[in-house]
């Protein structure tokens, strides 16, 4: 049976509106309600939370506390300590279900949700290997986003990039290098390469995972378990790959998954189908034909496949904390 085992280290970082609406606070001030949601943060938990000026935050083994500090995207950022396993994210779903039913903190589209996973145990190579199978998976990953994603100067394509061109080979420290060069990449290298953290980041999650733990809780275990599967498993070429063939190269298509498994595919499964219907942006939309197509394929292997329940489950503080979907 395949089952979620990974205990990889990862940050994220969600954000939410400062309670004024005011994104671009000046640097020598605080955005409005910051130090209100880290209060909340912190009895939600039972830890001791951070409220810092403007500036980077970088996840040192020394710091295991959550931070909150503005950002001028959106109003305040919150940043979770290392964090492993089933134990760590569930600490992040816990805030995100308090944001959720909390009128006082909103998350709208200006905000985002970004997750860095720790590759320090990775030889070169195998980061290569991350980086290439993302590329050929990174229309897919942004078909299961909303419009607004599809096109953000904070995490844009980079399939569309010249020297990415499929004819001519690229080197593992050249690709590493060159998605090191800035952070607003759908995938980036950036704190790898400047020295700052050993991780990869991730930065297409939309403003939706921020107050739904739900959404938050699958994108983060699809993103580590498409990170595990990668890893050690070097690509041919960089050509993208069509809906059906990610499904196959994650292992979705098996007939072991383990409720926990399941649990990731059908979100994933039932994101992409929510997302590519209802997108309109008129470059994805042109190729959206072979991609609804090989989507209604994909509910045909599914035996039992429910949209509405893959999305918003009836019972759901048990699809989120039940101990059968933790594996």
């Amino acid at each position: 049976m395949m089952k979620f085992l990974y205990c990889r280290p990862i940050g994220i970082e969600l954000e939410v509106n400062s309670f004024d609406g005011v994104n671009m606070t000046p640097r020598d001030m605080l955005p409005n309600g910051i130090n209100y949601v880290a209060n909340l943060v912190s009895e939600t938990l039972g830890e001791y939370v951070e409220v810092r000026d403007w500036g980077h935050t970088h996840w040192h083994k020394t710091y295991g506390y959550w931070v909150l500090k503005p950002d001028n995207s959106c109003g305040i950022e919150i940043c979770s300590p290392i964090i492993q396993g089933w134990h760590g994210l569930r600490k992040v779903c816990q805030v995100i279900d308090v944001f959720q039913n909390h009128t006082l903190i909103s998350a709208n589209q200006d905000c985002s949700f970004h997750l860095h996973i720790d590759v320090n145990d990775l030889m070169e190579e195998e980061i290569g290997n991350v980086l290439r199978w993302w590329i050929k998976c990174e229309p897919v990953f942004f078909d299961s986003v909303p419009d607004r994603r599809k096109n953000n100067r904070f995490c844009q394509f980079i399939g569309f990039w010249d020297w990415l061109d499929d004819t001519v080979p690229i080197s593992t420290i050249k690709l590493i290098e060159g998605l090191g060069i800035s952070k607003y990449n759908s995938i980036n290298t950036f704190h790898l390469c400047a020295g700052e953290r050993n991780t990869i980041e991730f930065r297409i999650g939309e403003h939706t995972l921020c107050k739904n733990s739900f959404f938050a809780k699958n994108w983060t275990r699809l993103l580590i378990h498409f990170l595990e599967t990668a890893k050690q498993r070097p690509p041919d070429n960089l050509a993208w790959l069509d809906v059906k063939d990610v499904f196959e190269f994650l292992g979705f298509l098996r007939g072991d998954l383990s409720p926990g498994m399941l649990q990731i595919r059908n979100w994933f499964l039932g994101r992409l189908h929510y997302n590519v219907i209802s997108c309109d942006d008129g470059f994805f939309k042109e190729a959206r034909t072979i991609t609804n197509k090989q989507i209604g394929e994909l509910l045909t292997l599914v035996p039992d496949f429910n949209l509405k329940q893959s999305l918003y489950p009836t019972s759901y503080k048990d699809a989120i904390y039940d101990k059968i979907y933790s594996m």
